[in-house]
């Protein structure tokens, strides 16, 4: 699931985003024309922090290229904890819907009628501590400023905005025109080879917004494109929206969605960093 884990990356810098020190309202803090020069990525990680601290819920769109397969969608975001992410084909029939919530995970893949449903607590669940926040703990270990613990991020060229899709990309989102958004390009490589994405590039605007995110894997070579726009932010969000109805001619199918053995390696991930601090 790498690009769910992508856009649940998104969620935490929205969720987990500190209010501004200074008392500034955000829309004070995007970076002068003076500065783009001087900008380091820890002042990146303040901007995205400061511009989402205020919100309670976002909705916006999305195009994905996912190794040179089209895909688009929308997403909404509501704090503390619940994501729905919603796949649409060129005819805007629903082919997947993505639903999680503090406790569980609903996948449900319309055209193979099929619903995966995952418990995020329990014995069955990604997380075995019932009295933690399950969604919570996963956001803040894909926050940003753990990205940027684990990532070397570099700008790709000079320290200055530029066009999110250039004109020779417009393919890759079906896009017939170049959007007029410019953001500052990044360019992030593990500080562990052995584990995380092989490489991401990730596209930040001057108002801390997210725009574009790609990632190539390191254990199959996957390359996922990823461009975000339309972001509404604190829109009115039903209060049934994050409430799954499952339909009455799928498959369900449960607790396997990551599968024992990927909750096996987290843990034994998390126990030998805990023997080398000792």
């Amino acid at each position: 699931m790498p690009v769910l884990i992508l856009l649940i990356f998104f969620f935490s810098v929205f969720v987990y985003a500190e209010p501004a020190s200074d008392g500034e309202p955000a829309e004070q803090n995007s970076i002068e024309n003076t500065k783009l020069l001087s900008i380091e990525p820890a002042e990146i990680v303040n901007l995205v922090s400061r511009q989402f601290s205020n919100y309670a819920s976002m909705q916006l769109s999305f195009r994905e290229n996912k190794n040179g397969k089209f895909r688009r969608g929308e997403i909404i975001f509501q704090k503390p904890h619940n994501i729905k992410i919603n796949y649409y084909n060129d005819q805007n029939e629903s082919t997947m819907e993505i639903i999680c919530t503090a406790e569980k995970m609903y996948v449900h893949l319309v055209d193979l009628k099929t619903v995966f449903e995952q418990d995020l607590l329990g014995p069955s669940g990604l997380f075995s501590d019932a009295k933690s926040d399950a969604a919570s703990d996963a956001l803040k270990m894909l926050n940003l400023k753990k990205l940027i613990d684990n990532y070397n991020f570099n700008f790709i060229g000079s320290k200055t905005p530029v066009p999110v899709v250039s004109s020779n990309e417009l393919s890759l989102f079906r896009l017939t025109s170049k959007p007029n958004t410019t953001a500052y390009h990044f360019y992030l490589t593990p500080k562990d080879i052995t584990s995380g994405m092989k490489t991401m590039e990730m596209r930040i605007g001057s108002d801390g917004i997210v725009h574009r995110a790609q990632m190539k894997s390191g254990i199959n070579n996957s390359t996922i494109d990823i461009l975000l726009f339309n972001h509404v932010f604190n829109p009115v969000i039903p209060d049934d929206s994050f409430e799954f109805i499952t339909p009455a001619d799928v498959q369900i199918v449960k607790n396997t969605l990551f599968g024992l053995d990927y909750k096996k390696r987290i843990e034994e991930k998390n126990m030998n960093k805990k023997q080398s601090k000792n």
